[in-house]
């Protein structure tokens, strides 16, 4: 139960009206840090500083990219480092014009 695992995930971690299981809280919070450390480590290699791996350029990649951005802004809330911020502004700027075709993919 190590891993990271979604929006289960982050309802548990995030939520306080009930109390905490230390072990799964660890094991949850563990599992989220060392996947957006895995986004870090990929981001720093794309030439956008992006997270999407090559299998990832699918059709609703953009709802990828957003939820790999919120993962990594959900590290830096928790953990409070700069660098999970920095980087999910990095999708952002990708998502908003900064990218192979010069484009919003938001907006076109």
């Amino acid at each position: 139960m190590g891993r990271y695992g979604g929006y289960g995930t982050i309802a548990y971690l995030l939520n306080d009206n009930f109390e905490i299981e230390p072990e799964l809280h660890s094991s949850l919070s563990n599992g989220l840090m060392d996947e957006a450390d895995q986004l870090l480590r990929r981001s720093a290699t794309d030439g956008y500083l992006i997270s999407l791996a090559e299998t990832n350029y699918i059709w609703g990649s953009n709802m990828i990219l957003m939820n790999q951005a919120m993962l990594l802004l959900l590290a830096h809330h928790f953990s409070g480092r700069k660098k999970y911020e920095v980087c999910a502004l990095e999708h952002i700027h990708y998502l908003l014009g900064r990218n192979v075709l010069d484009i919003s993919y938001v907006t076109g």
